[in-house]
């Protein structure tokens, strides 16, 4: 088992928030995406050191896959109870609302969600979010 794997496995057993089903699905899809983590190139990662980086990487990950929207905001949920649990909670602030908005451009033209290939309407409501969170 990795290391990031053991370590949110141990997260999830110190933190024990939902009925047995939620921490089961939660502790599920936090070894999927620490797997996916692992394979999109990021290697030594502790729960602390989760980034906008890792964040942006797995929702781009996710659109390539065309998971449905519903699939993509379990995992952000997911990645939010990650986050608070490691006190890392300002990473996702932005992010949540560029992942929704990706989610939705994807939802209204399949097969268009990638970055650099969105439809115009899409293009000009991710360059809104993304000028609207630098300011």
């Amino acid at each position: 088992m990795r290391d990031l794997n053991y370590q949110l496995k141990q997260l999830c057993h110190r933190n024990r928030d939902g009925s047995y089903a939620t921490q089961a699905k939660r502790m599920h899809n936090l070894m999927l995406i620490a797997d996916q983590l692992y394979d999109l190139g990021f290697r030594g990662m502790k729960p602390r050191s989760l980034k906008q980086k890792h964040v942006d990487a797995l929702v781009k990950d996710w659109l390539r896959q065309e998971l449905m929207v519903g699939t993509i905001k379990n995992r952000m949920a997911v990645l939010r109870w990650w986050a608070e649990k490691a006190d890392r909670r300002n990473v996702l602030m932005r992010v949540l609302r560029r992942s929704v908005e990706l989610a939705n451009c994807k939802r209204s033209f399949p097969g268009h969600a990638l970055e650099g290939d969105f439809r115009p309407n899409c293009e000009v409501q991710h360059q809104r979010l993304h000028v609207r969170n630098q300011g």
